[in-house]
């Protein structure tokens, strides 16, 4: 029995302090055991089937992993709940877990919210608190289906930024989903605006690239080598020695340090013969497309074919 109670704290341990019946089954520990420590204060029956040790810190995450663990070992947090667990954008916790099911439970799960939409994928699912949760990109993609289409833009942006993923990835986990879904389509649509991108470094990156648009075809993180020193450049258009490098708040607020980078980075550039044009936070699309035809453009440039 001593044995068998190590293992259920451990298994505890990693799920927030909680196990379920069958965790404590499969260890050795008999129901009636269970229940004597229940009525002797020593558990906290937190869902039918699901048990907290006494003193285990409460979070605001119990009532999902509670759900998880009454749902059974084929459940999958999902949907608003599992972006909540990967910090979406915008999203908050609901206030009834939602789980992925290959089929109805045999009892009710009260307070939840289930899709029963087949067994989820194992590429398509992650361990998190203790239990089984939907990948990034897999939420994103049952998210479709329930946000509205401004902000699921918003959240397929903001994952691109924080390197949750690149938009083939979501192209490629889409394509394994079986056709038809809700929300498909929409999610479609979104990332055919954005695949070829590439991965920006900030959400004003992102959308300032997206501005230069009509000005492809452009380097974005351009590399190259200056008197020894590797300079990047946010937009390049190298046959011109053209960039477009990107400030945003953090820019006059850098350290000494990093300013002096910088000069010595403007100072190679300008030496190398590059022309820069400095975009920023308050300039317009139409302005920040001014600024950098103004040196593509210029009278000892070639014009070229767009």
């Amino acid at each position: 029995m001593t044995s068998g109670l190590n293992d259920l704290r451990m298994v505890a341990r990693q799920q927030g302090g909680l196990f379920s019946l069958g965790q404590a089954t499969s260890v050795g520990i008999p129901v009636r055991t269970l229940e004597h420590w229940r009525t002797t204060g020593w558990l906290e029956a937190v869902r039918r089937g699901v048990y907290a040790f006494a003193g285990a810190p409460a979070s605001r995450w119990r009532p999902s992993v509670a759900a998880a663990l009454a749902a059974g070992s084929d459940a999958v947090l999902s949907h608003r709940t599992a972006g909540a667990i990967h910090g979406f954008h915008g999203l908050a916790l609901p206030a009834n877990p939602e789980l992925i099911l290959p089929r109805a439970p045999r009892r009710r799960l009260e307070g939840a919210e289930l899709h029963f939409t087949g067994p989820v994928d194992d590429r398509d699912q992650v361990i998190r608190r203790g239990v089984a949760v939907t990948t990034p990109v897999r939420t994103l993609i049952d998210l479709a289906s329930c946000v509205e289409a401004g902000l699921l833009g918003q959240i397929l942006d903001e994952g691109a930024v924080r390197r949750a993923w690149s938009f083939e990835e979501v192209d490629a986990c889409l394509r394994r989903q079986p056709r038809g879904r809700t929300g498909g389509p929409r999610l479609r649509h979104l990332l055919s605006l954005r695949l070829g991108e590439a991965t920006p470094d900030s959400r004003l990156e992102q959308r300032v690239i997206r501005y230069l648009r009509p000005l492809r075809p452009f380097e974005v993180h351009f590399q190259l080598v200056l008197d020894g020193t590797v300079v990047v450049l946010d937009v390049a258009w190298p046959a011109w020695r053209i960039a477009a490098e990107i400030d945003g708040r953090s820019y006059r607020q850098i350290s000494r340090s990093a300013h002096d980078r910088e000069s010595r980075k403007l100072t190679l550039l300008a030496a190398a013969d590059w022309k820069v044009a400095h975009l920023t936070a308050t300039m317009t699309a139409s302005e920040c497309v001014s600024a950098v035809m103004s040196l593509l453009f210029a009278d000892s440039q070639p014009v070229p074919s767009y």
